[in-house]
Parts: structure tokens; C-alpha cells; sequence
């Protein structure tokens, strides 16, 4: 009898060595639910819940790990109850010691030979710090997906043996958009390069893999659905030891946007390079402008002079007057190149469109050239508007050159002046309240353009010109005038069809109208005077004849040639200086300044400045206000005298 006993202990303590051996946790309940065996790394699981013996297995709910409801029944309960089996099941539990920990249980009945229920073994595995690791790497992926989708970089590998790819979700949105199907072969990704970089990518492939080459690239794509896309690709090679090539992976990140900013900075530089040309092309402009105003003021006055001390008979008048309207030519012609400026002293009056036009047709035919008809269409009443003559003129030549530019092959532009009346029925343009306007047209039979160029043809430097065609400031000068004159411009053009620009100005009434226009384009009378005027000029020959223009209408003069010379004359002069007539620009200092120091001295001597520039100190120095005086050259004895006298004798209104 004892040898029985004893071999049945020693199988007890076998199969107790044999638990104790196992890396899970066993144990064997018996159909009570009381536990029977369990090995020590059950115990060091449950840390205290579990005892050997006949007492029952003591335990604390626990929650379900993918779901986190708590647990209504557990794996052992389900094979004692109704003989279920239930495997590998997560559970979250907390210990009597209070410790948190995932299991993965497992349960199976153990029935006799009559199929009853008598017992279950559960096997339980401590997961948590697997657990932990893999919650870690899922946070980890998922900060690394969001960082790919921040940085716009995509992640692949790609296996030079099998062919296999692994392409990481930003990978493939990088370069099929919303596409989900695509992705999976070298294939749906060589399918995208753009046609002018598909042989150079694709000679890099040979590179990967016959020699493992590693570093970066840049390259265009078309997505499915047509976008253009930049792409920076990195890759990296992976050998055996014998060198072979066997792997690859690398990153591709979408560049497009900085290949956009990059493309608006060199833009923005060449604005700014063209820029400062045309800023010192405007230089020179005016210098050459102001030589040629103080040249043309001698000529001019001059040739009047010597026609008006001449007998009407005398044969050599007419060669004379020819000599004075060759230099009209000369001054009309450099007026309207220099209407181009910008910055030109803004002197608004009234002005009959028409008759604005009417005198720019020979000018605006040379221009446009032999093989463009141009049609005039003046309205038949005069169209009064308030704007600057210069100003107007720049408008009319810029349109023109828009218009020109468009027909290289020729064509017609036409020219139209109208006078209208828009209430709220019939649309004025916006920006215009219902009212009055003069429209001046200009329409051409050229390229046209799409909605997409008329929503920005208005900006500063945008042109749709070759390169050095244009700077893509004519249409945006015009923009400036028309607003600055208070009016509107308006553009109606299709792709081939031409294209008609329509401005927009508040007409003036023409009762008002005829007493300023009249007072302004009438000629005026010479007038004689005996005051004293303070003459400043730099250049003799200019000095030299205004001051014979006015000492021949019984004006009598202080001559200066520098600023130091006229302050000297003015502190020394025992009598009154009702008048200075000064440069604006001169060496050592302004006219602007000069002023200042003899108004200090006699302030109720006034003020007439004169300049052939047509950007100047003028300007700089805020002198283009109405309350200023100003009188541009080139000088002739009746504009010089009339201006005399409206400064000397200011209208009483």
C-alpha cells in the first residue's frame, strides 16, 4: 500500500515541477469553482488572489481590453457553466495589491468519461509590459503617419529581389491625391512621372538597382486627376555583404508650395530688377527732358519774339514761324512722351475729351503702325470731364500700345468718346453711383483674353508679353489715372474675339464747363506789369530770355543765377520783390527751399516755381497742391506773362 502512495506522490510532485516550469500561469479548478493546482507564475500573476488548497479563487472584476466593458463573465465561468471553451482573450485587471496588469486568458472544461463537466484549466499570460510596448508603437506610428501628413513627406521601401513595395499612406497620397487604388506596384508610381522627367527617374532606377545609388532628386508628377505636383525624393540602399544591392527605402516630400514661393521670389525680383531699370531709365528721361525744355524755352521764346518785332510782309516771318512751330512739334511731342511718367505734377482742369483725342490721331497712327486702322469716333457734343490733360493723353497712348500689342498681325482699333446717362436700371459699373459719365472706348480686333487674365490684367507688373516685351505697367497706370480722376474702367474680351476697355468718367455740366474751359484753353492775352521779380534760373540762356520776355512788358528784374545770388539780392534790393520766379531744381539748393528763405525775409513777396522735370523736387516736396504756382517748360512769352499775371493778380474767387 505504501508504494502505491508513493509513486502517487512523487507524480504530484512532477507535475507540480512540470506547472512551475511553464511561463503561463495554470490552473485547475474543479466543477465548485475552487482551485485544485496552481503553478507559481499563476500566483505571481494574480499576487495574492489565488491560494492552494480548497479555498475558492478569489478575484476582482476586470474590463475587457479592446472595449474596456467591464467583464460579466469570465473564460473559466463559460467552461464550467456550459462547457464552452473561450481562448486567448485580453483582460484588464487589478490586483489586491492594487496593481494594474493585462492578461490574455484561457479556459477549457475538463469532462470525465461520461462527457460531464468536472473541473476547467485555465491558462492566464501576464501581457501587459507586450501590452505597453505595442500600445507605444501605435502611438508611435500614429505621431509618425500625422508627422508624414504635416511635413507632406511619405515614407516607402521597396524590395530589389521580390519586388515587393511598402508604401506608406502619405506615400501614396503625395502621389495619387484621393485615389485609393493605386499604390501597390512600381508600376502606379512610374505611371505619374511627368513626361519630361520620366527618363531621367527612371535611368535613377536602373542606378538603385544595379549599384545601390543613394541620395536625393527632384521631379515632377501628375496626379490622376491632372495636378502638376514637385516632388523631393531621398532614397538610401541597403547591400549584402557581398555588396549586392537587395534593399530600398527612402522618403518623398511634396515640394510644391516651395517650388511656388521660390517662383514668386524670383518673380518678385525681376519686378524689382525691371523695376529700377525703368526707375532709372526715368532718371535720364528727365534730365534729357529738362535740357531739352530749357533748349526748347530759348527757341521758342525767341522765335516769338522776333515774329512779333517783324513786319507781317517781311519774307523771312514765315521762316521764323516755321522755326517757332517746329519747336511747338518738339514740345507737344515731349509733353506726350512724357505723359508716361507717373509722377508728373497733377494739374486738373476742364477738358473736352474730344478734343483730346482729336489732337493725339497723328501721333497715335505713327504709333501703332501702318498695318492697324485706326477709326476715331468723337462724340458730337462736347464731353467735358476734370482730369489732368497729360494724365488723359497717358491713358489714350497706353490703351493704344494694349491694343497694338494684341494685332501683331494687324487689325482695327477703334476710338470711341460718348456721353451717358446711367441710372440704377441700366448698370452703372461698380464703384459709379447713378449719374453723368463721359465713356471713352477703345476696342481692337485682336487676341483677346480669358476671365482668368481679366481678373488680374490691372495689377502692377502682370503681363502676358514675352519676356522683355513688356513691364506690365501700362494697363495698371491707367487703372491709376481713371481712379484718380474719379472714374471706373471696365474690360469685355473672349479668347480671339478682341477685347474693349470702357472708362468711366462724372462729366462736367456744360454751362460750368464753358466759363473754366473757356478761361483755361482760351488764349491768352500778354500782359504788362512794372513789378519787381526776383529771376532765378541755373541756365543762362533760359534766365537770359525770360528775362527779356518780362523786362519788354515794362517788369523790372533782379537776375540770379544761383540761390546764394538771388538772397543776396533780395537782403540788399532797398525796394519791394512782389515776385519770384525760381527753378525748381538748382544746385546747392532748391527752388522749393529757396522760397522759404525769401518768403522769411519778405513774406509778401509770392511765389512761381518753373521746372522742366517732370519728376522733381517738386514732387518730393509735396509742391504738386493746387495752392502752389507752377509753371512747366518749356517757356514761351505768353504762357510765361499769362502766368505772371494770375499769380500777381489772383482771381478774386
Amino acid at each position: 500500500m505504501a508504494e502505491p502512495l508513493r509513486d502517487i506522490e512523487k507524480s504530484e510532485r512532477l507535475l507540480r515541477l512540470v506547472l512551475d516550469t511553464l511561463p503561463v500561469g495554470v490552473v485547475v479548478l474543479n466543477a465548485a469553482g475552487d482551485v485544485v493546482v496552481a503553478n507559481a507564475v499563476s500566483s505571481r500573476i494574480w499576487a495574492g488572489m489565488i491560494h492552494s488548497g480548497k479555498e475558492r479563487w478569489a478575484r476582482r472584476m476586470g474590463t475587457w481590453r479592446d472595449s474596456g466593458r467591464p467583464v460579466a463573465e469570465w473564460p473559466s465561468e463559460s467552461a464550467l457553466s456550459r462547457g464552452e471553451s473561450r481562448l486567448n482573450e485580453v483582460i484588464d485587471i487589478e490586483t489586491l495589491d492594487g496593481k494594474h496588469k493585462t492578461i490574455r486568458a484561457s479556459a477549457v472544461p475538463i469532462r470525465d468519461h461520461d462527457q460531464a463537466i468536472i473541473g476547467a484549466v485555465v491558462v492566464n499570460e501576464d501581457v501587459t509590459e507586450r501590452t505597453r510596448a505595442e500600445e507605444a508603437l501605435r502611438k508611435s506610428e500614429k505621431l509618425l503617419t500625422e508627422t508624414e501628413a504635416l511635413g507632406h513627406t511619405g515614407r516607402w521601401e521597396f524590395d530589389l529581389i521580390s519586388g515587393d513595395i511598402f508604401s506608406t499612406a502619405e506615400n501614396r497620397r503625395i502621389f495619387f491625391g484621393d485615389d485609393r487604388s493605386k499604390g501597390a506596384r512600381v508600376e502606379d508610381y512610374v505611371a505619374t512621372y511627368h513626361p519630361d522627367d520620366a527618363e531621367r527617374l527612371l535611368r535613377r532606377h536602373a542606378d538603385i538597382r544595379d549599384g545601390g545609388m543613394t541620395g536625393e532628386i527632384e521631379f515632377r508628377i501628375l496626379r490622376p486627376d491632372g495636378s502638376l505636383r514637385w516632388i523631393l525624393g531621398r532614397v538610401q540602399t541597403v547591400r549584402e555583404e557581398n555588396g549586392k544591392p537587395v534593399r530600398a527605402y527612402g522618403t518623398n516630400t511634396d515640394i510644391t508650395e516651395r517650388k511656388h514661393a521660390e517662383e514668386a521670389l524670383r518673380e518678385a525680383e525681376k519686378q524689382l530688377r525691371q523695376a529700377h531699370k525703368m526707375e532709372a531709365i526715368g532718371r535720364l528721361a528727365g534730365g534729357v527732358a529738362h535740357d531739352f525744355n530749357n533748349l526748347l524755352s530759348v527757341i521758342l521764346s525767341y522765335a516769338e519774339m522776333l515774329a512779333s518785332d517783324m513786319d507781317p510782309q517781311d519774307p523771312s516771318r514765315s521762316d521764323v514761324e516755321e522755326i517757332h512751330a517746329a519747336g511747338r512739334r518738339a514740345s507737344t511731342l515731349t509733353r506726350q512722351l512724357l505723359a508716361f511718367s507717373r509722377h508728373n505734377v497733377l494739374q486738373p482742369k476742364v477738358i473736352d475729351l474730344n478734343e483730346i483725342v482729336a489732337g493725339m490721331e497723328t501721333l497715335l497712327q505713327r504709333l501703332i503702325g501702318e498695318d492697324i486702322e485706326l477709326m476715331v469716333a468723337p462724340s458730337p457734343v462736347p464731353s467735358y470731364v476734370h482730369a489732368d490733360p497729360g494724365q488723359m493723353e497717358q491713358v489714350v497712348m497706353n490703351l493704344a500700345v494694349n491694343a497694338r500689342d494684341a494685332m501683331p498681325q494687324g487689325g482695327t482699333l477703334a476710338i470711341e468718346i460718348a456721353n451717358r446717362s446711367l441710372d440704377a436700371a441700366n448698370g452703372p459699373p461698380p464703384g459709379l453711383s447713378p449719374g453723368r459719365y463721359v465713356t471713352l472706348s477703345v476696342k481692337d480686333t485682336g487676341a483677346g483674353m480669358d476671365e482668368r487674365t481679366q481678373a488680374r490684367i490691372f495689377e502692377p507688373f502682370f503681363t502676358t508679353k514675352e519676356v522683355g516685351k513688356g513691364t506690365g505697367l501700362g494697363l495698371s497706370t491707367v487703372f491709376g489715372i481713371v481712379r484718380q480722376s474719379g472714374g471706373t474702367i471696365a474690360v469685355e474680351s473672349t479668347p480671339a474675339r478682341g477685347a474693349t476697355f470702357r472708362i468711366y468718367l462724372p462729366a462736367v455740366d456744360p454751362q460750368s464747363a464753358a466759363g473754366l474751359s473757356g478761361r483755361a484753353e482760351g488764349k491768352p492775352a500778354r500782359r504788362t506789369g512794372s513789378e519787381t521779380i526776383l529771376l532765378v534760373d541755373d541756365d543762362d540762356h533760359v534766365r537770359k530770355v525770360a528775362h527779356a520776355i518780362l523786362e519788354r512788358e515794362g517788369y523790372r528784374i533782379l537776375d540770379a543765377r544761383t540761390a546764394a545770388d538771388a538772397l543776396r539780392l533780395c537782403e540788399r534790393h532797398p525796394e519791394r520783390v512782389d515776385l519770384l520766379l525760381a527753378d525748381v531744381v538748382m544746385p546747392h539748393m532748391s527752388g522749393g527751399d529757396l522760397s522759404e528763405k525769401v518768403r522769411s525775409l519778405r513774406p509778401e513777396t509770392r511765389v512761381l516755381y518753373m521746372s522742366g522735370y517732370p519728376d522733381d523736387a517738386l514732387v518730393q516736396r509735396g509742391l504738386e497742391h493746387s495752392t502752389i504756382s507752377f509753371l512747366q517748360k518749356p517757356l514761351t512769352p505768353e504762357t510765361l506773362l499769362a502766368k505772371v499775371r494770375e499769380v500777381l493778380e489772383p482771381p478774386t474767387n
